[in-house]
């Protein structure tokens, strides 16, 4: 036995020692064949390799930040998840369930905004109701009045439960032809919900229904209609248990200002017949979509807001004979300044949101229990939950935050920025990002890690003002912070975050927003309340003169040279920086129609994209008007359109630009030779904001209305790649679609070329050549042949091997005419940039 273990034991080694040498030489002549015909590319079983990691990297947290102002909230009974509503497109609402404990939504449903009625959560579940547009067939117009199957409702919060088929679909017309029910009410407790409107007749009728669970989306059980005659009501309210409707009709009285009358009439929903005579409130005025009253949980009273001399506060209604009773009064001063509030009322405590903080009063005896405080926006919603744990609020910047109901604090904190960023510029030495939002914080990053580095408060006086006259920005020698507050110009050390004494006459500048100089020798401020500017030596803080610009007040900046400060992107209004004396209008400012801003994280404004109707577009610098030799713009500016209005970031690199699709709330990552998109970037809630690229352009950072900053990885050489790319081993298809391929197909071809840096060298050897005097492509070459090319050179400026930076200055060798020499030139200057060579 043991000889022959033996025998096997040699047998084996040999086979192994063979297997070993048969795949070396396999591996040889596979690496001979990649890079000498690039006919053999890594197996369709292995794939291509994915290179780097490039996963965006996130800045902030985004737990409970639905994206967008919170039109609709409601807290489970136990108060372990929420539900919430915020629009998500210009057609879609999000109707969104979160994990309390982690602050991640569960799940999310798009909903037509103009299917959806509303969403309660009561101890049966959640459930929203979904009006039918494709049930208009179905003779509903016979009765002049909806079918309960004219709506549906969906129980949202059972995974199993099937959604309603119409939450997709949009069919305008059933809308419009037959009776509209355009308001509802919920109860408190999810069981029932309450529709009121015009039937096909011009009568009106409040219709109260049942909210059953069920497997799938089902239509709703009518339960009692309450006929009311020829005139429409202006509010609905349901009590808690669906038992009493009151509705209420607001009375004209052109004589009294500064509040509403209304007749109110309680309704007995089993009866469907009024329970009394209809009586009069008064309850103060405010901006017409505030609800101004609340219904008291059993139906017997109605809570209004009242504003009397110098206090303000909530009136108790008894919807009986008993008289008006005084609840809580506060004083004058924190009377809210746009007059919005928010109600909620459960048990004995009645909670009234008013701006950036939620009053919670005891509604028998008037106390004022606690203040919840802590968001950054106003305060747009408010739920209890109904076992009594925990309170929700919800603002204006799309911010959840949950309280404890017994001890009034924060069930969790709320890290990093609580309000969307609105600024962002990088330190000097690339290595730190700093943030500005309206919540009154700085904050700087680690823009490798995505970690937090301080955080600065306060910031400027008045948060929410426009950021273009509120932003902070770096010192030139990126060691600390300058930003205004109330009073002054501050600067802050952003290690410690003391302040730091700003110097000369700067000590006493007035508290303006501050812009330095490309060069770093020179600072300006300005503000658009006092519209002057003043320009001062850095660092010595001399004041070198004030102007006062003629017009509108437009944001003031330096030129890319720091030799021309200028006022906005197509006034003309030019001065030199270091005299102040005017200077002509810019080459820009002939028809500022035609400007597109572009953006940048080492100022405001990287730029200028000059788009002449017909002519090719133009790069040009912001205040000069000089071009920016950036790369190739194909087309004319009839076909070639920027995809937002709002501003563009352009890469150093040169080959991509990144704008913001509006609609779709994303990220287009585009072509610049070709204005055509070549990936979209999907990662934030809400709308987003182009903060620029990094100066090597390798990332691209966004901001999003989840109140974070995304950076995104944009090399050519770690673009993800689709299964059949990465699979693709045929070299002669993927340098045709690089070729003639639309955008998004030529660039997954660039990246999986990358993949393999020798073999895509040789390939481009096969294809390209040094232009001579003979084939001279200046006039002749076509859109696609450039096209072509400038695709070519941009993989190999991305792969930055020797081999590749051989070929470019072989081809930068060329007739200086063609195309092809200028674009590789290009390349090589732009790699001098972005990777300068050792001294």
């Amino acid at each position: 036995m043991v000889r022959i273990a033996g025998t096997l034991a040699v047998r084996q080694g040999r086979a192994r020692r063979r297997l070993i040498v048969v795949r070396a030489v396999m591996v040889c002549i596979a690496r001979t064949l990649t890079v000498g015909l690039f006919a053999v590319m890594p197996s369709a079983e292995a794939g291509a390799a994915d290179g780097p990691r490039s996963e965006p990297l996130r800045l902030g947290s985004n737990r409970f930040r639905a994206g967008n102002a919170i039109e609709q909230l409601a807290l489970a009974p136990h108060g372990t998840q929420l539900a919430t509503v915020h629009r998500a497109t210009q057609q879609h609402v999000a109707l969104t369930v979160w994990d309390a404990e982690t602050g991640q939504p569960l799940r999310e449903q798009l909903i037509l905004r103009e299917l959806f009625r509303g969403m309660v959560w009561g101890a049966r579940g959640g459930f929203a109701v979904v009006s039918c547009p494709d049930n208009e067939q179905k003779n509903t117009l016979a009765r002049h009045r909806p079918f309960p199957h004219d709506f549906c409702v969906w129980n949202f919060t059972d995974r199993n439960t099937e959604r309603p088929e119409a939450l997709g679909q949009s069919n305008p017309a059933a809308s419009r032809s037959r009776a509209t029910w355009p308001r509802f009410y919920f109860s408190a407790d999810g069981r029932c919900v309450a529709a009121w409107g015009a039937s096909g007749d011009g009568r009106y009728a409040v219709e109260v229904y049942a909210l059953s669970p069920a497997a799938h989306a089902t239509q709703l059980h009518r339960l009692a209609i309450l006929e009311l005659g020829a005139e429409d009501v202006d509010e609905v309210r349901l009590s808690a248990d669906g038992e009493i409707v009151v509705t209420f009709r607001e009375l004209a009285n052109p004589e009294r200002s500064g509040s509403r009358d209304y007749t109110a009439t309680v309704w007995q929903v089993r009866r469907g017949q009024p329970a009394t005579r209809p009586f009069r409130l008064t309850t103060t005025d405010a901006t017409p979509n505030s609800p101004l009253l609340e219904l008291a949980p059993d139906g017997r009273a109605v809570f209004v807001l009242v504003h009397d001399g110098d206090q303000w506060g909530v009136d108790e209604v008894p919807l009986t004979t008993a008289p008006r009773r005084k609840v809580a009064r506060w004083p004058n001063a924190q009377w809210p300044r746009d007059g919005r509030f928010a109600f909620a009322c459960s048990g004995h405590r009645l909670a009234l949101a008013v701006d950036r903080q939620t009053f919670l009063v005891n509604k028998e005896t008037g106390e004022e229990l606690g203040r919840l405080e802590g968001h950054a926006g106003r305060i747009v919603q408010v739920a209890i939950a109904a076992e009594g744990r925990r309170i929700a609020t919800a603002d204006e910047y799309g911010l959840i935050r949950l309280w404890d109901a017994k001890s009034l604090r924060p069930v969790h904190e709320v890290p990093h920025h609580r309000a969307p960023v609105e600024h962002a510029e990088l330190s000097p030495d690339g290595r730190r990002l700093l943030t500005w939002s309206r919540d009154d914080t700085v904050r700087l990053w680690d823009i490798a890690t995505g970690t937090e580095l301080r955080a600065l408060t306060p910031t400027p006086a008045q948060p929410q003002a426009d950021c273009i006259t509120n932003r902070p920005t770096f010192t030139p020698d990126g060691t600390a912070v300058v930003l205004r507050t109330a009073q002054r110009l501050i600067a802050r050390d952003w290690q410690t975050g003391l302040e730091i004494p700003l110097p000369g006459e700067l000590a006493h500048a007035p508290p303006h927003l501050a812009v330095f100089a490309p060069n770093g020798q020179a600072m300006l401020t300005w503000s658009d309340d006092k519209p002057r500017i003043s320009v001062y030596d850095w660092p010595s803080g001399k004041k070198r003169f004030t102007i006062q610009p003629p017009g509108p007040p437009q944001p003031a900046q330096f030129s890319a040279d720091s030799t021309v400060v200028f006022t906005g992107i197509g006034s003309g209004l030019r001065w030199d920086a270091r005299t102040g004396q005017e200077l002509p209008p810019g080459a820009n400012a002939e028809r500022p129609e035609a400007l597109w801003p572009v953006v940048g994280l080492r100022s405001p404004l990287a730029g200028v994209l000059h788009t002449p109707r017909g002519q090719v577009p133009q790069l040009l610098e912001a205040g000069t008007g000089h071009p920016i030799p950036r790369g190739y713009i194909g087309g004319n500016s009839e076909t070639w359109e920027p995809r937002a209005r709002a501003g563009m970031a352009v890469s150093p690199c040169g080959q991509q630009f990144a704008a913001v699709v509006e609609r779709e709330q994303l990220v287009v990552l585009g072509e610049w030779a070709s204005g055509e998109a070549r990936r979209w970037l999907r990662g934030h809630r809400g709308p987003v904001r182009i903060l620029g690229f990094t100066p090597d352009g390798s990332k691209l950072l966004t901001a999003g209305g989840d109140h974070t900053v995304v950076v995104w990885d944009v090399l050519l050489t770690h673009a993800p790649l689709t299964e059949a790319f990465k699979k693709e081993t045929r070299a002669a298809k993927l340098w045709d679609l690089l070729a003639t391929g639309p955008a998004p197909e030529a660039y997954l071809a660039m990246a999986r070329l990358a993949r393999e840096p020798a073999a895509a060298v040789q390939m481009a050897r096969r294809k390209l050549r040094p232009a001579t005097t003979s084939d001279r492509e200046t006039h002749t070459s076509t859109h696609t042949s450039i096209l072509a090319e400038v695709r070519a050179i941009e993989l190999l400026e991305s792969l930055h091997t020797p081999e590749a930076m051989q070929l470019l200055r072989e081809l930068a060798g060329g007739d200086k005419a063609a195309f092809r020499t200028q674009e590789a030139q290009r390349a090589l200057q732009r790699l001098e940039l972005t990777h300068p060579s050792p001294p």
